[in-house]
């Protein structure tokens, strides 16, 4: 300057404490100035979000995904847990749940721990941000799968209104879901129907002309459907077991078979009074009466 003064700019790539010296013919000055690194702003694009957390979750488990924030300059920014906010949205016909998202822990090197909890199913598009900007500048896709699958919160129904009839065809459904109310899919488990008979006599077993499972998929429930057909008239217990599932079986629908349609071709007619008899004395004959699949009416 004309007064003899000099005039320096600095530029500060790092945050922190420096000291600064000035030189004249490689002589310091007396006098050092004590400056403080101004800290530079936060960079969403430079920051990253890694982990389970932010891919695969199952309904009803912690899961956790680390914040890796950066400044304008690539260097660790200090982040604040108020700072930190994760917004699901869904991609599905599944509801939002709760994500429920806490960041938890900062690491060594100034990560942040962020660790999440949902109990709805289903695809999501994750975002985190800070600081109002959204973290590597995009959203996370997220699959949240269902629980274990759950006995007591499966749904179990009876096409024919707990009442039957002996040789006709009837379906028994179940929708498996885990202890949340999600829907469980196919592939992943297996349902046993189970049919047993009331007050049966000892050795008596039920007998189950068909029965065949198939797997329906309708408004996005997936569930199992078994058909049968019982021969013999009386009361039955329906219920289902999930195959591994620690060997629960449900609630028993109560199920009353009636006596099928009556086969002439199967009874039978016998007796002295078909036959031969004595005028003015009586004779009898028997009617031996059975359903189809030769089940004994009366």
């Amino acid at each position: 300057h004309a007064d003899g003064r000099y005039t320096t700019t600095a530029v500060m790539l790092a945050k922190g404490t420096f000291s600064i010296t000035g030189m004249i013919d490689d002589l310091a000055l007396s006098n050092t100035a004590i400056i403080i690194g101004a800290i530079a702003s936060f960079c969403a694009t430079s920051s990253l979000a890694f982990g389970d957390g932010l891919s695969v979750m199952t309904a009803g488990v912690y899961s956790t995904f680390t914040i890796s924030a950066k400044d304008s300059e690539g260097l660790p920014y200090h982040v604040v847990f108020d700072d930190v906010v994760v917004v699901d949205k869904a991609n599905s016909l599944s509801p939002t749940g709760d994500s429920n998202c806490q960041p938890v822990a900062v690491t060594g090197l100034g990560d942040v721990v962020v660790s999440c909890r949902t109990t709805m199913s289903g695809q999501y598009a994750r975002s985190v941000t800070l600081k109002g900007e959204v973290v590597s500048g995009k959203e996370f896709a997220l699959a949240v799968l269902p629980a274990l699958p759950s006995v007591p919160h499966s749904v179990q129904s009876f096409a024919a209104f707990q009442s039957a009839t002996a040789g006709v065809s009837n379906t028994f459904t179940v929708v498996v879901k885990d202890e949340y109310g999600n829907a469980r899919t196919t592939g992943d488990v297996s349902v046993s129907t189970l049919i047993e008979r009331i007050n049966a006599e000892e050795g008596s077993a039920v007998e189950v002309v068909l029965e065949e499972e198939t797997v329906f998929d309708q408004a996005g429930m997936t569930g199992f459907v078994s058909e049968f057909t019982l021969t013999r008239s009386g009361k039955y217990h329906l219920h289902f077991a999930l195959f591994g599932i620690d060997g629960l079986t449900s609630d028993p629908i109560q199920l009353f078979v009636e006596p099928g349609s009556f086969c002439a071709g199967q009874s039978r007619a016998y007796g002295d009074g078909l036959s031969i008899s004595t005028s003015m004395q009586s004779s009898v004959f028997f009617l031996y009466l059975q359903l189809m699949r030769t089940r004994t009416l009366f």
